[in-house]
């Protein structure tokens, strides 16, 4: 149990590290004005994809993956819904407190995780498991952000799904890996060049994405008692929800391994959707304080419980 506690806790280290040297230097003005946002766009436009194409690229996609897509789909659903009702329970004075209870940001943090934690010759399980998320996100959760903060943007989900570069690559090698391309990938240089040089730019992923989360944490005293109790009750009903649904439907229903099952707790353990502030007017400030606070606590918040529930739990 030891080691166990400890092996988590060296493959851990080096993000809160990274995600420490970030805040740093922002502090210490290191980069230029906007450059973080073009390191953004490199991750999601081209190492991420590059990325999740390699884990895919040497897997066959099998029908019973589906089965996830709908599960994870409807546990946002459920987790929405559970939002709703406890809006009024807990007499919540943000307007967006159901939407702060679901989503996930996989993206930014999920992938890098899980790739420093159990490898990236495992992600395509979280890949997999986020899949049907990723539907949620760009069908509910962008509608219903919309909707909220009575924006004229009207985007075309199914067309914002489908280009998505992140989707692109799991596509890509879905495709492409059933199609076993990949297969015996040293036995061709051609092939072993590409796929080698997708290798070096998933490689960008973890350092990036940590630096990036660490520059961008900027907490307000403002409205912190918020944003502590819903990354309270959040991770609460989250953690609670991915444990039981992780061994009684995808373990035993669905008779998929515990890699599988390891991925629904990874997933269920992070933040809200990091987009979250892209739909939230300027000028409403306390709601968009609100949303960033919690975004920031419970991205430090989840690589503690993460780094705790597979350090002492058997997963």
């Amino acid at each position: 149990m030891a080691g166990d506690y400890f092996l988590i806790i060296s493959k851990v280290l080096p993000i809160f590290v990274m995600i420490m040297t970030g805040y740093i230097l922002r502090k210490i003005n290191f980069f230029p004005e906007n450059i973080v946002d073009s390191l953004k766009r490199l991750v999601v436009n081209i190492g991420l994809p590059s990325l999740l194409f390699t884990a895919f690229a040497t897997v066959s996609f099998e029908p019973k993956y589906l089965l996830l897509f709908g599960l994870t789909f409807g546990i946002c659903a459920l987790l929405l819904l559970i939002g709703k009702i406890l809006k009024r329970l807990l007499n919540s004075e943000s307007i967006y407190f159901p939407l702060l209870l679901t989503g996930f940001e996989a993206g930014m943090i999920g992938y890098s995780l899980y790739t420093v934690a159990f490898g990236i010759e495992n992600l395509f399980e979280f890949a997999l498991i986020d899949f049907g998320h990723v539907a949620f996100i760009f069908s509910v959760f962008v509608a219903l952000m919309i909707k909220i903060s009575d924006s004229s943007k009207s985007p075309n989900f199914l067309l914002s799904f489908i280009k998505s570069p992140p989707i692109i690559g799991v596509l890509g090698g879905i495709v492409l890996g059933s199609l076993g391309v990949f297969k015996d990938v040293e036995s061709n240089y051609l092939t072993q060049a590409i796929y080698q040089t997708f290798q070096y730019l998933g490689a960008l992923v973890v350092p990036l994405i940590c630096l990036i989360i660490g520059y961008d944490i900027k907490f307000s005293k403002y409205n912190i008692g918020s944003a502590i109790k819903i990354t309270s009750v959040r991770l609460l009903i989250s953690t609670t929800l991915a444990i039981l649904l992780g061994d009684l439907v995808i373990v035993k229903i669905f008779g998929f391994d515990s890699g599988f099952k390891r991925a629904l707790i990874t997933l269920m353990i992070l933040p809200p959707p990091f987009i979250m502030p892209l739909f939230i007017k300027t000028e409403n400030q306390k709601e968009m304080q609100i949303v960033l606070n919690t975004l920031y606590l419970h991205t430090l918040v989840s690589l503690i419980v993460f780094t705790i529930i597979f350090s002492v739990f058997k997963f």
